[in-house]
């Protein structure tokens, strides 16, 4: 019997980063991967992996120096064939989230398939940039990059560039929007707004009453003063 997946709206996110050796998928490797699940009851599940590329030398000078690899932090890392099935566990029926998901998941599909697993992870996937775009870009956002807006959000750059660091600022700009623009959210604080008027407009009328009652005050005082 075919298992029963959980409605769309109660999967799990899986928040997705690759650090690769240069960016063409078709010729450059992997060579660290987190992924960092959130689960619908609140839960976290975190999972990163270094990874020893087959083919150093096809590598970018650029993206080695971005991402940091060196032979000595990644000596004893696994091969990308040896956590294929594992990433392939880990990412099908997920929502995916990234910063520039297509790239990870380009990335992904292409290691996956040649490793002689099934690339088909799903097709449900949501994109920090684009999110970025409509909602920081009209208040001045001056670019797209993660480094831009950890600076926006005040997150430490400390360890950027790192899958695991980068998959976790994801999630954090990812709810960010969420507990600032969903639906939700807006209609509390439009609430919050709608009692916040319905205060002033009782102190207005307070305010009023109180006047009103100081002028009749007067003019008993000092009648024809007003004359």
């Amino acid at each position: 019997m075919k298992r029963r997946r959980p409605p769309l709206a109660q999967r799990p996110l899986a928040f997705v980063d690759v650090e690769t050796t240069g960016l063409d998928p078709d010729v450059h490797e992997i060579v660290e991967i987190a992924i960092v699940e959130q689960h619908h009851d609140g839960r976290l599940t975190e999972w990163s992996s270094k990874v020893i590329p087959l083919h150093i030398e096809r590598a970018h000078p650029r993206a080695l120096e971005v991402n940091g690899y060196n032979d000595e932090d990644w000596a004893g890392a696994p091969t990308f064939a040896e956590i294929a099935d594992e990433v392939h566990e880990r990412l099908r029926g997920r929502v995916m989230v990234g910063h520039n998901i297509h790239f990870d998941l380009s990335f992904i599909k292409n290691e996956l398939g040649r490793c002689g697993v099934s690339p088909r992870i799903g097709y449900h996937f949501i994109d920090t940039i684009g999110l970025s775009f409509v909602w920081l870009a009209p208040q001045g956002l001056p670019n797209l990059r993660l480094d831009t807006i950890r600076e926006r959000l005040d997150l430490s750059k400390v360890g950027a560039h790192g899958a695991l660091k980068d998959a976790r600022d994801c999630r954090v700009v990812y709810n960010s929007f969420v507990q600032q623009y969903h639906p939700q959210a807006v209609a509390g604080r439009l609430q919050a707004l709608e009692e916040e008027r319905e205060r002033l407009r009782r102190r207005v009328q307070e305010l009023e009453g109180a006047l009103a009652k100081a002028s009749r005050a007067e003019v008993l005082m000092f009648p024809g003063c007003g004359e």
